[in-house]
């Protein structure tokens, strides 16, 4: 799974930046476990659609439904860490 484009996200809060990351392929339990180990991770696999939120210290939350190719990524220092970072991460996971 790699990420294939990165589209910023309007938002009200100029403070973060966010972006909707497009994937090669779903969002698997087993990329979500493993992205999840980078940080704070919450996984609700009982709900209808699985959701996950993984908050990376300071760098940015990712989150997503399990089985979708897009996932959300806001980034909590934009100045000091970029997209390219986040997408780094979701690749080498």
């Amino acid at each position: 799974m790699i990420v294939l484009e990165a589209k910023e996200v309007e938002n009200c809060v100029n403070l973060v930046t966010v972006y909707d990351l497009i994937l090669s392929d779903s969002f698997s339990k087993d990329n979500i476990y493993k992205l999840g180990a980078l940080g704070r991770f919450q996984y609700f696999p009982e709900f209808p659609k699985p959701f996950f939120k993984i908050q990376i210290g300071g760098i940015c939350d990712i989150k997503g439904i399990e089985g979708n190719k897009i996932v959300r990524a806001t980034l909590k220092n934009p100045k000091e860490y970029t997209i390219q970072y986040v997408i780094d991460l979701i690749n080498n996971a």
